[in-house]
């Protein structure tokens, strides 16, 4: 998987990672292995990813070749009809709710405002993060439109 952003989880001291599977085959689903939203400080990998040890890995890169990572610059708003990309507040969902069952939701990206990177959730595409009720874990889908 690549890197795409982290995330300063509102109101904690967490920090959420999302990585993306942009080789291949691509899944929406939560726990398909092509997703991950990781949470620092945490002990714990969600148990359908494999992780390895390495010093150097796989980078996104815009399209002159330069490495980028997205610290994305999202804060917290009301929900607004037209709102596609937020930080806390409600999903707004492109096919219908699919909040893993007690988890709570933290963002919604679009896909084409990440500008600098060729990452896609499929047509028209949203993705979406929830965190798990103790906080330890987290989950990313997305739906197209």
């Amino acid at each position: 998987m690549t890197f795409l952003a982290r995330f300063r989880v509102p109101g904690e001291n967490v920090t959420a990672y999302l990585f993306m599977d942009l080789q291949g085959t691509r899944s929406w689903l939560p726990e398909g292995g092509q997703n991950a939203l990781i949470l620092q400080p945490s002990d714990r990998i969600p148990p359908f990813l494999t992780t390895l040890p390495l010093t150097t890995g796989p980078v996104l890169r815009d399209t002159a070749g330069h490495p980028v990572c997205h610290q994305a610059r999202l804060t917290p708003v009301a929900l607004e009809a037209a709102s596609t990309q937020h930080l806390g507040g409600h999903p707004n969902w492109l096919q219908g709710n699919e909040t893993p069952p007690g988890w709570t939701f933290l963002l919604q990206l679009d896909a084409n405002q990440l500008r600098d990177a060729a990452v896609s959730f499929g047509d028209a595409g949203i993705g979406y993060a929830f965190l798990s009720p103790d906080r330890k874990e987290g989950r990313f889908l997305w739906q197209s439109g």
